[in-house]
């Protein structure tokens, strides 16, 4: 396993959105999202140490969907008990999300159950269940399946609010870049250089703590 700087606000931020994607990855809306989905899991997965190939295709990835997500949290613990705490937040909280006549999301009793652990797990961290409410509340009574950009911005917004409660960090960056030629050679040459001569805590050979803006291009 790699050794990576740790910190409430890194283990809860990339916990939760290597949940959400890894949920994503397996939604069977996920379509032509899967390849970036995949890509951007196993760029994080990499970086922490955690061997686990993903499969090329999407219905390869459904197929195996629950024998992945095992591996992967069964890897996360040893790493950071929040690292783990919010990736399965970030999982639960996807599935956890109201969707009517969904053959996905069929198991009625398995889904409350992910709220209620879900809702431990914030109480747990001082979040509160309110705050989970809110965000299932934001999807309460559709008459349809919801698009699913929109279902995982949702999930994006639930992070948000587990991240404020958070004391500020002076030493951790967030760089918001395009991730592809012709600008992804600036980080390393630029930005990575420029941050740690300010001070800035390095993360491993890829880059600046709090700098994993990558997961972030689906918000865009």
């Amino acid at each position: 396993m790699a050794t990576l700087p740790t910190s409430s606000l890194i283990d809860r931020y990339n916990g939760a959105m290597l949940g959400s994607f890894v949920a994503a990855a397996g939604d069977p809306r996920a379509g032509n999202r899967y390849p970036f989905l995949r890509v951007r899991i196993q760029e994080y997965l990499r970086e922490i140490g955690v061997d686990c190939e993903l499969p090329q295709g999407h219905a390869d990835f459904m197929a195996e969907h629950e024998t992945i997500s095992r591996q992967i949290w069964l890897e996360l613990q040893p790493l950071s008990q929040e690292l783990w705490d919010f990736c399965l937040l970030g999982s639960m909280a996807y599935f956890s999300l109201p969707e009517p006549s969904d053959e996905y999301w069929s198991d009625a009793e398995l889904v409350e159950d992910m709220k209620r652990l879900s809702i431990e797990r914030l109480c747990h961290y001082g979040i509160g269940a309110a705050t989970f409410q809110h965000f299932l509340e934001s999807f309460s009574g559709l008459d349809a399946p919801t698009p699913f950009d929109d279902r995982l911005s949702s999930v994006l917004r639930l992070i948000r609010e587990c991240l404020l409660p958070i004391a500020e960090e002076n030493n951790t960056a967030f760089v918001s870049m395009p991730f592809q030629q012709p600008f992804i050679d600036r980080f390393s040459t630029f930005y990575q250089p420029l941050l740690a001569n300010l001070g800035y805590r390095r993360r491993g050979e890829d880059g600046i703590d709090g700098c994993r803006t990558r997961w972030l291009r689906v918000a865009f």
